[in-house]
């Protein structure tokens, strides 16, 4: 039982889970926006990555729909005015 409170969820695995690619899940990490990796292990060698519970937390958190990537607006150019 101590293991599986212990299990990682590697960044690969985790983007097929949530439908991100790896670039996103780092974006978002980044940004505030996803849940930071956790550390297993001393130093700089232990394993990291996300509980199971971390992420059906922030999936769980996520409006109804979501497929990715905020919606940004589109950028419109100026257009001259012929009249």
């Amino acid at each position: 039982m101590a293991n599986a409170a212990r299990m990682l969820l590697r960044l690969k695995d985790v983007a097929d889970m949530v439908g991100l690619s790896v670039r996103t899940i780092h974006r978002y990490e980044h940004d505030g926006m996803f849940p930071p990796r956790r550390r297993i292990g001393p130093g700089a060698n232990g394993a990291m990555g996300w509980t199971p519970e971390d992420i059906r937390a922030w999936r769980e958190s996520r409006p109804t729909g979501f497929a990715g990537s905020p919606k940004r607006q589109p950028r419109v150019a100026a257009v001259a005015d012929d009249a």
